[in-house]
């Protein structure tokens, strides 16, 4: 993704960006191309998107939240089609320091972004049209709260795009790591398919679609030079691919999409 392309710098103010970048470090959600300068992230959030946008629809006209926004990744991608309002939160202070730094070079119209959680949406009822939580439920410890909130907050007929970490096993149960998950701190349920969808269904979301699932590779969460943390790689045991260091099933991801139905049956 290109931002700020029609700015032109002089040799100096190229420096400087290259060296705002740098300090920002690390970058978990990208790929960006910022006046010229490659940000290479984490995760390769492309990937996901392109597998988001085909089942999403058009969000034209759309009020929209991004949960976990992050620096704002997803805000360009979906600010592309137009929303009536768009809302990115996300209480990480450099996150949002990122997002404000490409906002100077590359402004969304109609859009925020605000230091909240997602337990602040808890005063917005019935506000919005479509919800993305992408890469948060397994990061809480009460994950079916937080999809109930989520529900409060949609529109009847609202669509909730999820994509989470899961382990790929038959059965509606959650690893829950005794510390660690895959060397990463802060994984509490990481749940399988079917618990995920039933995470969904009694927390009052209907017409529930896994509509993408996949193994984890390399390719897609990995250690670049502007996200210098350990990656993919170093959280599997280097043995036995399916483990991860701590003896758990290596991660898969799923992406849901589920609505608030007009009418509950």
């Amino acid at each position: 993704m290109f931002l700020g392309q029609d700015v032109v710098l002089d040799s100096r103010e190229e420096k400087t960006i290259k060296e705002a970048i740098q300090q920002m470090v690390p970058w978990r959600k990208g790929p960006f191309n910022l006046l010229g300068e490659a940000v290479d992230a984490e995760w390769r959030s492309d990937l996901k998107w392109e597998r988001v946008k085909k089942v999403c629809g058009s969000l034209q006209g759309k009020v929209i939240l991004d949960i976990g926004c992050n620096n704002g990744y997803y805000l360009y991608q979906i600010a592309k089609q137009n929303p009536k309002y768009l809302l990115g939160i996300d209480p990480v202070v450099p996150y949002y320091l990122q997002y404000e730094m490409l906002r100077q070079f590359c402004a969304l119209p109609n859009t925020d972004y605000f230091l909240m959680g997602v337990q602040d949406i808890v005063h917005m009822p019935k506000t919005f049209d479509v919800v993305f939580c992408m890469g948060i439920l397994y990061h809480h410890p009460d994950p079916v709260g937080i999809l109930r909130t989520i529900f409060q907050s949609l529109r009847p007929g609202g669509m909730l795009i999820v994509e989470s970490l899961g382990i790929n096993k038959p059965g509606s149960y959650c690893l829950f790591p005794q510390n660690r998950y895959t060397k990463m701190p802060g994984h509490w349920f990481v749940p399988t398919k079917e618990a995920l969808e039933n995470m969904l269904r009694r927390s009052g979301f209907q017409y529930i679609d896994t509509f993408f699932e996949t193994k984890l590779l390399n390719e897609e969460q990995r250690k670049t030079d502007l996200c210098p943390v350990d990656g993919l790689t170093d959280g599997l045991d280097p043995c036995d691919q399916k483990l991860t260091v701590e003896g758990y099933e290596a991660p898969w991801r799923y992406y849901v999409k589920a609505r608030r139905a007009r009418i509950r049956r």
